[in-house]
């Protein structure tokens, strides 16, 4: 009876790697799921309305699309302590809307700086075209 020798350390580091990468594919899936995918987001995905009719976006990345036959006539933006209010595109203070009269909106901090909050909420109201 001889002594048995264990699997080489590559295949050690193979099979952790290889492991590694379906937890870290798995825990992706997952995020993906409970977070939705970065981009548009559509007039169904989950987001807030409100009973004045606007749409609240509480999670960027701040991109929205209309439901089909709507476009985008107005967008408060909510940063800090302040919120600013645009009807057309324009860019305000540190913030910056493109969409306005389109189907798509889309809202970016343009910006930084002490003065220049993140954006926490976006609210955008749309009307049938």
């Amino acid at each position: 009876m001889g002594i048995r020798n264990p699997a080489p350390a590559w295949h050690q580091n193979v099979a952790f790697g290889i492991s590694l990468v379906i937890v870290t594919a798995a825990i992706w899936a997952c995020a993906q799921m409970l977070l939705g995918t970065p981009g548009t987001r559509d007039a169904h995905a989950g987001d807030a309305r409100r009973p004045d009719g606007g749409v609240r976006l509480e999670v960027g990345p701040w991109v929205w699309t209309a439901s089909s036959g709507e476009v985008i006539e107005r967008v408060l933006v909510t940063a800090g302590d302040a919120t600013y209010s645009f009807n057309t595109n324009k860019e305000r203070g540190c913030y910056a809307v493109n969409g306005i009269g389109t189907p798509r909106i889309e809202v970016i901090r343009w910006k930084t700086g002490r003065h220049c909050q993140p954006i926490s909420c976006v609210v955008v109201y749309a009307r049938k075209n």
